[in-house]
């Protein structure tokens, strides 16, 4: 019975530190500052251009990447956060 008792306090003791650590990582994880956004980084460049190639040579319509279609896009993508 002594032995039964011990390995169930272990047990128990190992389900609350599994607890604590859950806890203290969640804290941690979401306590953590955001990245400020302090313009166009290194990569961001080369991503554009990447991107742009893709849309250019990829992209169902085939049409030119201009003012009508980034006007498009913004319009979109400010109208995706209205919920009217």
């Amino acid at each position: 019975m002594p032995r039964m008792l011990h390995l169930r306090q272990r047990h128990r003791l190992t389900f609350f530190l599994a607890c604590v650590l859950t806890v203290a990582i969640f804290a941690g994880w979401f306590t953590t500052p955001a990245v400020p956004l302090d313009g166009p980084g290194p990569r961001d460049r080369s991503v554009l251009k990447i991107v742009s190639h893709l849309m250019k040579r990829e992209h169902l319509s085939k049409r030119p990447l201009d003012d009508q279609i980034s006007q498009r896009a913004i319009e979109n993508f400010l109208d995706s956060f209205d919920t009217r």
